[in-house]
């Protein structure tokens, strides 16, 4: 006997969705029963539209993960009822958080009567591309699904189900977050939520579904810093105070076989830990709290850089790494006894002698550590020993680097010239020397090995603070800088500020590169200063010049230095800059804009560097453009 058909020809049992409303078990039946998923099969770069029973075994493997840590305890269903209201998936990049996103969204819409549906995220374009338009392709390529919905029901702004009188009665929408409050909306999906600065969208959706049976919400996210609302979340969970809640987080130790993605091997783990910058492999793929963090350089990579290595020997970055670590652990251990035994209201340590103990205890130790640490400083310093003011490097300090190194140089010089007029902020017009080598090139210049691209060293010769932002100032110091090392290089600086120096580097045989500073080139430079100094290729001694709030003003920029991709304008930079005594970008533009400069530069054009014999010393005022000769 045939079974009875509706309007459209459809089987009775098409419409029965009773048997997919049960939680977690529903969910995953309706999914095996009617979806299609784009699968490349193994040893194939060619993917196809695959049902789960289709699936590679390692691709099976992964869809059981997700039943596990999420599909049946999150979905859960109590009296026809949802166990919780609000799910988190905070899973590293590529495990299939997003996916699962939609095919909840999906399964809510298809198997839940009157569903009204909301797609989030940090802009209309990215709601759309992460989530609706990957829907439009599931229905469409899942044979059931468009039997069900009808192709004429897939639109632009919306996805709708009909009845047969043509009511839409349920709908998945993209919105903004300056679309408003939807009232009554029956679940919601926020994609990226780590990269929100603004909580208010999220809030007002998530109220939305106030008093709505069946309301579900789903983020899918990575790791994102202490402050966001994401943590708190992640503490409410931990407390078990919020009986709605359901948070999944995952982390990984960085190495392929803690991941579920069977794409995903150790290789390609690897190729993403030195190729992406600003700590986003931490943050995307090992998922930490503390990779979550907005400050781009940690305390760690900048006090590596005033070190060249341990026990006299260079290219031991990891041991190098490894000491510093233990010894800053040691010291925030001792800190936080002292803080438990600290007078709450005298802000004074009540018990002297744990002081004391902690030092005797730990003596030896940091002595140890000390001492097989080996500093920039025991090699050249910037600043002058008889004066005590900052001062440029010589070629002679040049000359103990090449032999520490085995190599030659191209000498880079950059700026970031700050308007005069703009006295409201604490902006600086700072000019810097860079010499950019090769490790062992001297000896070998052309390695045999030319797989990997060449991992190029820097090293700081002279930062200068230009007090009075003139370009007669920035003039004498790159003469300073071109006399002391025989030759600039490349000068790499933003075209504001710049044009009345374009003829005088002309003139004085210097290759300027003056550009325009779009996102995409400041990602380029930072991207590499920021590699450098993460894999212990940026050296610096102390800088001697004093900035806003700390003595160094490198280390006082490098620390608050910031990467906001989501921002309209100022990406990189310092929160603070806008404050009139805040910490300021303008040595780390400098540094950039140096780097930049001389990008193209090679072994090819390293030299020794004469220099000329010093008569004696010459200091302006400020103490700033360091030696004449």
């Amino acid at each position: 006997m045939d079974k009875p058909k509706n309007s459209r020809g459809m089987s009775k049992q098409a419409y029965d969705v009773k048997k997919y409303r049960n939680g977690g078990e529903g969910f995953i039946r309706w999914v095996e029963e009617n979806v299609r998923f784009s699968i490349a099969s193994p040893g194939s770069d060619v993917k196809v539209w695959l049902p789960v029973s289709e699936f590679p075994d390692s691709y099976k493997e992964l869809w059981k993960h997700q039943q596990e840590h999420l599909i049946i305890p999150g979905l859960e269903v109590i009296n026809g009822e949802f166990k919780y209201r609000l799910i988190i998936m905070m899973w590293p990049r590529g495990e299939g958080k997003s996916v699962l996103a939609k095919l909840i969204t999906l399964w809510k819409f298809f198997c839940f009567p009157e569903s009204s549906l909301i797609l989030g995220a940090n802009s209309l374009g990215q709601s759309r591309f992460h989530h609706f338009d990957e829907m439009i392709k599931t229905i469409s390529n899942s044979p059931k699904l468009l039997m069900r919905i009808g192709a004429n029901n897939l639109k632009q702004k919306q996805i709708e189900l009909r009845e047969k009188n043509g009511k839409v009665v349920s709908f998945i929408r993209p919105v903004s977050s300056f679309s408003g409050i939807y009232s009554g909306c029956s679940g919601y999906v926020f994609n990226e939520f780590h990269q929100a600065s603004n909580f208010k969208f999220f809030t007002e959706i998530d109220s939305s579904m106030r008093g709505v049976k069946n309301g579900l919400g789903v983020i899918d996210t990575t790791v994102a810093p202490k402050h966001h609302i994401l943590y708190r979340l992640y503490q409410t969970w931990l407390k078990g105070s919020d009986p709605y809640l359901f948070y999944s987080y995952r982390t990984i130790s960085g190495k392929a076989s803690e991941l579920w993605n069977p794409a995903i091997d150790q290789k390609y783990l690897d190729s993403q830990k030195e190729r992406l910058p600003f700590g986003e492999y931490e943050r995307f793929f090992i998922n930490s709290w503390s990779a979550g963090a907005e400050r781009v350089f940690t305390d760690d990579m900048i006090e590596a850089s005033n070190f060249i290595g341990i026990d006299k020997q260079v290219n031991v970055h990891p041991a190098l790494m490894e000491i510093i670590e233990s010894k800053n652990k040691l010291i925030r251990q001792e800190q936080k006894i002292i803080r438990r035994a600290a007078d709450p209201e005298l802000d004074e340590v009540k018990n002297p002698e744990i002081v004391s103990q902690l030092e005797s205890q730990h003596a030896g130790r940091f002595e140890e550590m000390d001492r097989r640490l080996w500093a920039v400083s025991d090699v050249y310093e910037l600043r002058d020993k008889m004066s005590g003011k900052p001062a440029m490097a010589t070629a002679d300090d040049l000359n103990k680097l090449s032999e520490v190194y085995d190599t030659e140089w191209a000498i880079l010089a950059g700026m970031d010239r700050a308007d005069p007029m703009k006295t409201r902020t604490a902006a600086k017009t700072i000019v810097v020397a860079v010499a950019k080598g090769l490790m062992g090139s001297r000896t070998n210049p052309f390695p045999v090995d030319e797989a990997e691209a060449p991992r190029y060293l820097y090293c700081l010769l002279h930062l200068a603070n230009i007090e009075d932002h003139s370009v007669e100032a920035v003039q004498d110091t790159l003469i300073a800088i071109k006399t002391e090392f025989d030759g600039i290089d490349s000068f790499g600086t933003e075209r504001w500020g710049a044009v009345d120096l374009v003829n005088w580097c002309d003139d004085s045989k210097i290759s300027a590169h003056i550009y325009y500073p779009t996102y995409s080139r400041q990602r380029t430079m930072f991207t590499e200063l920021f590699l450098a100094y993460k894999n212990g290729r940026f050296k610096t001694p102390p800088v001697w010049v004093r900035g806003n709030k700390e003595d160094d003003i490198l280390k006082e920029e490098v620390g608050v230095f910031d990467h906001n991709p989501a921002a309209t304008q100022g990406k990189f930079g310092s929160p603070e800059k806008r404050e009139k005594y805040g910490r300021q970008d303008d040595c780390m533009f400098a540094l950039g804009s140096a780097i930049y400069g001389g990008l193209s530069l090679g072994v090819e054009t390293f030299r020794k560097r004469k220099g000329m014999k010093s008569f004696g010393f010459f200091y302006s005022d400020t103490g700033l453009t360091g030696r004449y000769h």
